[in-house]
């Protein structure tokens, strides 16, 4: 049997794996620990605590020779302590919510949105306070004023209601039914006068006749809530701002 040929560009030499030259000038390096190796026989990363470090939650401080680190206290969750070993550590500092059984602390107030809504209640009672001094016939005849009339006070008692929500969802930790409701939950917390309460109201199912059935708004009322009623508004943005 004739020999098989090679071609002569297939018989490369096989490239031998070079070992890198050791480092730090012929000091041996650490040799790996084996996968049948203990946990504890591995070097341990500078500056990384232990597994048991981890748990206790202590933190090793680097210290000058000669001298004792400092000793470090346990760590303890915001609020709570058995009191046996310190003191308690205070938390929030609003007191619990009124009349609520599971004694759940009331959030703080937004100041900027009580004074925004505010703002709104005082700059529409000023503007229905002129058209209140507009006779009746006059009011009714003239078509320009009913709008105004009724735009201003959707904006007076929707930032009213603005209020209430804001005020019962924070201080009283409760979403009301509906907008009605939101005056008699703050009613009955004591932040509002009972006859306010009612008068607040019946402003509030006002507020809904005026934007769901508008097109039988009596304008001979809404005259009258301008008469009657714009002081309510004052005497609300006046009780919510004294939570402040």
């Amino acid at each position: 049997m004739a020999p098989r040929l090679v071609p002569q560009w297939r018989r490369l030499p096989r490239r031998r794996r070079r070992r890198p030259p050791e480092r730090g000038g012929g000091r041996a390096l650490p040799a790996r620990p084996g996968p049948g190796a203990a946990a504890g026989q591995r070097h341990p990363v500078p500056g990384r605590r232990t597994g048991a470090q981890r748990c206790t939650g202590h933190l090793p401080v680097p210290c000058l020779p000669g001298r004792a680190p400092a000793a470090q206290p346990e760590r303890r969750a915001a609020g709570r302590s058995d009191g046996a070993d310190g003191p308690r550590v205070p938390g929030h500092g609003a007191a619990a919510a009124p009349g609520h059984h599971r004694g759940i602390r009331r959030v703080t107030l937004n100041p900027d949105v009580i004074r925004a809504r505010c703002a709104e209640i005082e700059e529409s009672v000023q503007r229905l306070e002129a058209l209140a001094a507009v006779p009746l016939a006059d009011f009714l005849a003239d078509r320009d004023s009913q709008d105004i009339a009724s735009y201003r006070l959707l904006v007076a008692i929707e930032a009213a209601l603005a209020l209430c929500y804001h005020v019962s969802s924070r201080r009283l930790r409760t979403t009301p039914a509906d907008y009605a409701g939101c005056f008699g939950l703050l009613g009955e917390a004591g932040i509002v006068a009972p006859d306010l309460t009612e008068r607040l109201q019946s402003m509030a199912k006002f507020r809904n006749l005026l934007v769901h059935v508008y097109w039988e708004v009596d304008y001979r009322r809404v005259h009258a809530v301008m008469q009657e009623n714009l002081g309510d508004l004052r005497a609300f943005a006046a009780a919510v701002v004294a939570l402040l």
